[in-house]
């Protein structure tokens, strides 16, 4: 992170002192940032090491700089990965808010606990390729501390996650647990519990203790849209775990099931993305993302029968977003997967077919965590990186057949040899609808014609609400609804699509309607395509 004057004079390509030059020993060259909460946020102040008109930051956050960074700066732009100086400075401040809504694989920058705040610290730094090392100072108010991970010496690496808060927030103890006092004691209890029982499988079934002790960091959102979840783990398996929506007030054995995969999801990336990680990470997100969702399955039953309740219900979810996401002329290796619920749906896929092959080959003395044993033991001798080629490597070729038929062959025969392959190792799979990617995908056809923004759609208890905002024509409002086209929405899904069909190819106009009044309505003027038959798996492996 340190280097000399000329790195960062070549950079900013501003004079910044006489001494600017290559062929003489300079000084390091250090940019000290100053983070000091604030009412609304958080203050960053920087002070450069010359005058410079510009400052590079170090990754590129998407808009959310442009969006909620502002600074006092006279003549200053801030745009997604640089702030630019209208003359040259010295130093600057930012003001920093809460991040105004969750990106798809973006971490956020700012997001409040209690009274305290959840940093991702890289936003703040320097860029890599600056020439500028850095120092942060914390200025904190008296009570307060900070919690995150710490290399050498106990220093604070600033390399993901970083809460400052009250020192009352934290728990310490063989994990660091942060929570606000308002976060609803079951919704702690179960993160904790989840994040203990599967660390400890998972420990022990890979072979390898973590070399970091993990901190949780909770949050619990009532008054925002929604009853989601989003989580990110950071290095030093640092996690974030943040809930949105007044349902998780109170306990449910649905929620609780939920909060419990979630977070054998996030711990499982402890070992598969902090311990090791993947070399394809940005273009192939689907190997790392599913095979922590695949551990997860496995923690929820870590001996699961070939009929496995938790585990059938986890694939099938998943088979039918795959199926629904890559086109019939990509294969695994060739599809764009890098968004939305794609890369978690296909990876998952593979490491169920990984799964069955290799209990099937070993006569049940492999499965998916020894496949993983073998890819971090390799990672942790190879620059602690492995690929979707190292991995499939570790699978031997009697196991590999299903696997395979995913990952590289297309066409409208993909899907039946894909069921033959899994068939040989003792699956069994059926075709047929599936109500939930029924729903979806009509709905989203006839929101797709009026949106020119962010679109969706969330579920409630007895009813559902459109994601549309302002952005959707005659559908915009986030309007509640519980039947289409004259169809229950939520269990008649399947009939619903066939009537949205009919509608559309005669360009006629589909209602949503709650309780019996249309709520919105909005033409559809495009052909829905016919219903896709999607597998189902009814046993996942061979018996024993």
């Amino acid at each position: 992170m340190r280097t000399l004057l000329a790195g960062l004079c070549a950079l900013l390509a501003v004079p910044l002192l006489a001494s600017c030059n290559t062929t003489r020993a300079a000084p390091e060259v250090i940019v000290r940032i100053t983070v000091s909460p604030a009412e609304t946020g958080l203050t960053a102040a920087y002070s450069l090491p010359g005058p410079a008109t510009r400052f590079p930051f170090r990754d590129g956050a998407g808009d959310i700089r442009s969006e909620t960074w502002t600074t006092p700066a006279p003549g200053a732009t801030i745009q997604e990965a640089v702030i630019t100086f209208a003359a040259p400075l010295t130093g600057f401040e930012v003001a920093v808010k809460p991040d105004t809504r969750q990106r798809d694989r973006i971490y956020p920058a700012l997001t409040p606990i209690g009274e305290g705040w959840l940093i991702y610290a890289p936003h703040l730094l320097p860029a890599d390729v600056s020439g500028l090392g850095h120092d942060v100072d914390f200025r904190l108010p008296e009570g307060w501390t900070v919690v995150g991970h710490r290399g050498k010496g106990d220093a604070l690496a600033l390399d993901g996650w970083v809460f400052i808060g009250p020192e009352a927030y934290v728990e310490r103890g063989r994990t660091n647990v942060v929570t606000a006092p308002d976060t609803p004691a079951w919704l702690r209890e179960k993160i904790l519990s989840a994040a203990n029982d599967s660390a400890a499988l998972y420990a022990s079934r890979l072979g390898v203790e973590l070399t970091s002790k993990p901190g949780i960091v909770i949050g619990h959102f009532p008054k925002m849209r929604g009853d989601g979840m989003r989580g990110d783990v950071t290095a030093g398996a640092m996690v974030s775990v943040r809930f949105f929506g007044e349902g998780w007030g109170k306990t449910s054995p649905d929620g609780a099931e939920l909060v419990r995969e979630f977070l054998a999801h996030e711990t499982f990336h402890f070992w598969n993305g902090d311990m090791v990680d993947s070399a394809e990470n940005g273009e192939r997100p689907w190997l790392h993302e599913g095979a922590a969702s695949y551990a997860a399955l496995l923690a929820l039953d870590p001996a699961p029968a070939p009929n496995s309740a938790p585990l059938l219900a986890g694939v099938n979810q998943n088979l039918a977003k795959c199926q629904s996401a890559l086109k019939e002329g990509d294969n695994l290796m060739t599809a764009d997967l890098r968004g939305g619920e794609a890369p978690y749906a296909c990876g998952v896929v593979l490491q169920w077919a990984w799964d069955a092959g290799l209990r099937a080959s070993s006569k049940n003395q492999r499965d998916m965590l020894s496949l993983w044993k073998d890819v971090i033991a390799d990672a942790l001798r190879n620059k602690r990186e492995y690929s979707v080629a190292s991995t499939v490597r570790r699978v031997p070729q009697e196991a590999a057949k299903a696997g395979d038929v995913l990952l590289n062959r297309s066409g409208v025969e993909r899907w039946t040899q894909f069921a033959d392959a899994a068939r040989g190792y003792g699956a069994e799979l059926v075709a047929g609808r599936s109500m939930d990617e029924d729903r979806a995908a009509a709905l989203m056809h006839v929101l797709a014609l009026h949106c020119t923004g962010q679109r969706g759609f969330s579920a409630k208890p007895a009813h559902m609400e459109l994601d549309t905002g302002n952005r959707c024509g005659p559908l915009s409002g986030d309007k509640a609804f519980d039947a289409v086209a004259g169809h229950d929405v939520l269990k008649d899904a399947s009939t619903m699509y066939d009537r949205i069909r009919e509608i559309c190819a005669a360009g006629g106009k589909v209602d949503f309607t709650r309780n019996g009044v249309v709520a919105a309505s909005a033409s559809c003027t495009a052909p829905l395509r016919a219903p896709i038959l999607f597998l189902k798996v009814t046993r996942a492996f061979a018996a024993p």
